[in-house]
């Protein structure tokens, strides 16, 4: 069961790599969610699945990761004409210490 759940983060992961790379923007709209609302969720989700997988990095290191993949995605998407925010990597930081602090009492290996 825990290779099924770490494979699905995995999974979730890109999907949501591809929606925000992707020729996808407004997306977010057809669920009903604010351009800020849905990066927090995803990078929420982001962080998770790093959590499901690198369960023997530090909450530091894998919130750090988390955040370099939130301006690498930016960099990315100024690249190839897609809006790139400042406010966006401040959206998916919030994201990012909502997880870490849910995840918090867990202990980590």
């Amino acid at each position: 069961m825990t290779q099924f759940v770490r494979r699905g983060a995995l999974v979730a992961l890109a999907c949501l790599l591809i929606l925000m790379l992707g020729p996808f923007q407004g997306a977010e709209r057809n669920f009903d969610l604010s351009d800020k609302s849905a990066h927090a969720l995803a990078f929420a989700i982001i962080t998770s699945a790093l959590f499901l997988n690198w369960l023997k990095r530090s909450r530091l290191q894998i919130a750090g990761a988390s955040l370099a993949i939130a301006v690498l995605v930016e960099m990315v998407q100024a690249m190839t004409g897609r809006d790139a925010e400042l406010g966006d990597v401040l959206a998916d930081s919030v994201g990012i210490a909502i997880i870490v602090v849910l995840w918090w009492p867990r202990r980590l290996v």
